[in-house]
């Protein structure tokens, strides 16, 4: 091997074992290099031949095209986080908090190609054991995570990937792993709302604390919104009220406003009517702001012999599910739901509906008189012929077939 000249070779890397491992790497250089190229062949492969064709298509490569891939393999993970925020923002969709900064954080100086789906798999147990943590991360809300979480955070990177692949040229195998999920959201019929709000068991507040659990079944507000709702998001014009959040208070970043009428009008005006002048919650506990509510609500369901707990039973959150899928089920057209429930995207909305059996069973009676109309109409219209028998000439009569000479 002379300076000045273009040279490589392929090689396999020696495992911690101290043997060879499965793949073959590619090893060269170009003339004004400092430094020789090592990476993976692309795909992998355990084939010699291959490894050998690989090298000698990236020594035959035109200088500009040279440039440009190595262009494209200098593209860190940080840069295709940058490319979805992009995405996120030309498209109007909001960026949850934590979303991007998770990989920033575990990924983000690292080389594209680099990444492995070893190197994810290890990312997720870990964060399935302790939970992830970034800089502006408190350390107070740093718990494991569920295979759901794992795989909302995993569709993140990969969204980021698929953009690298359309709009920077980005050729990786990279695949990415998938966790069992435990049931979305569990449906709370009408009377197990009512019974867990009349009999809700709290030391202190129960009334208010079940009068927000009804109004969360009802709008499908998330808990933690209605519990920092405040006076000033009440809004009163003659005899419209109003509940209405800016966009810096609510989950997606969207402001989210909502008529109130029947019921939840009722639980808001009460609410209205016992503010103090020195506490600016709406919902509060004579003047102090409500609990996260999670074992009073689990006291509760055990009181009433419901099953309580993500994957076991109920959680306060399946209140969000229940009032999706009662707006639903009663004929609520989906855009008009979702200024109710404050969902910005129709598929997360359509997730948060739960399969219900009577639903399915009313629709499915509603099909079977459809179709029972539509046969008494075509008996009216379109008289049935009789099938014809066989004929055996032209001038004989006409025989039907006897069912059993069919056989």
């Amino acid at each position: 091997m002379r300076r000045g000249k273009t040279w490589g070779t392929v090689y396999r890397r020696v495992g911690r074992d101290g043997q060879p491992i499965r793949w073959w790497w590619l090893k060269y250089k170009f003339p004004g290099d400092r430094h020789a190229c090592r990476e993976p062949t692309n795909p992998r492969t355990d084939d010699e031949e291959e490894a050998r064709r690989q090298l000698h298509s990236r020594l035959g490569e035109q200088p500009r095209l040279r440039i440009e891939r190595e262009s494209v393999e200098e593209i860190t993970v940080n840069d295709l986080l940058a490319l979805y925020r992009a995405d996120c923002e030309d498209k109007g969709q909001p960026v949850q908090a934590g979303r991007v900064e998770i990989w920033e954080a575990a990924l983000g100086s690292a080389r594209a190609l680099d990444v492995r789906r070893d190197h994810l798999d290890t990312i997720c147990r870990h964060w399935r054991k302790v939970g992830p943590t970034w800089p502006k991360r408190a350390q107070e809300r740093v718990r494991p995570l569920s295979g759901a979480s794992c795989n909302r955070y995993l569709a993140v990177l990969r969204r980021a990937y698929r953009l690298g692949q359309e709009k920077r040229g980005l050729l990786t195998p990279l695949t990415f792993p998938h966790f069992d999920e435990t049931a979305r959201g569990e449906y709370l019929s009408e009377d197990q709302a009512l019974a867990i709000a009349e009999n809700f068991q709290a030391k202190r507040g129960a009334g208010v604390k079940a009068e927000v659990f009804r109004l969360s079944y009802l709008l499908g507000i998330r808990k933690g919104q209605l519990r920092r709702t405040k006076k000033r998001h009440v809004l009163i014009s003659g005899d419209t009220l109003k509940l209405r959040w800016p966009g810096e208070e609510t989950k997606n970043g969207k402001p989210h406003e909502v008529l109130l009428v029947g019921e939840a009008r009722a639980i808001v005006e009460r609410a209205w009517a016992n503010r103090l002048p020195d506490c600016e919650f709406l919902f509060h506990d004579k003047g102090k702001p409500l609990g996260p509510m999670h074992s009073e609500l689990k006291r509760t369901c055990e009181l009433l012999s419901i099953p309580y707990g993500r994957g076991k039973g109920v959680v306060w959150h399946d209140t969000r599910h229940s009032a999706v899928t009662n707006l639903v089920a009663s004929g609520v057209p989906e855009p008009v739901a979702m200024t109710i429930t404050g969902h910005t995207d129709s598929t997360v909305f359509k997730r948060y509906n739960v399969r219900r059996d009577d639903v399915q069973a009313d629709a499915l009676e509603r099909q079977g008189a459809y179709l029972a109309q539509q046969r008494g109409m075509s008996q009216a219209t379109t008289p049935i012929r009789p099938i014809q028998g066989t004929t055996l000439g032209h001038n004989s009569k006409e025989q039907r077939v006897p069912r059993s000479a069919q056989h």
